[in-house]
């Protein structure tokens, strides 16, 4: 599922226009990381609370992957639907 998980996150990176390499920072302004977050959100149907909203430390592809599987883990994924479900238990 991780690499599930990097391929969906490089391409919404790739899909705003920027270069996908693991370092962003060169690269990564504002306008995309707010860009690149909501496509996140919207494509995993994970919400990102505001204290995950740090431009330094979501500045790598690895770092938005682990935000993805940390706030993925309590969520159970419906392949079929693509819904995503509170895991209950």
């Amino acid at each position: 599922m991780n690499l599930n998980i990097r391929d969906k996150v490089e391409d919404i990176i790739h899909s705003c226009g920027m270069e996908v390499t693991e370092d962003l920072s060169e690269q990564l302004d504002s306008m995309s990381f707010v860009t690149i977050i909501v496509e996140i959100e919207q494509s995993f149907g994970i919400e990102v609370p505001d204290d995950k909203l740090d431009f330094i430390a979501l500045s790598t592809v690895s770092a938005m992957v682990d935000m993805v599987r940390e706030l993925s883990q309590d969520l159970v994924f419906d392949t079929k639907g693509g819904e995503n479900h509170e895991k209950i238990g």
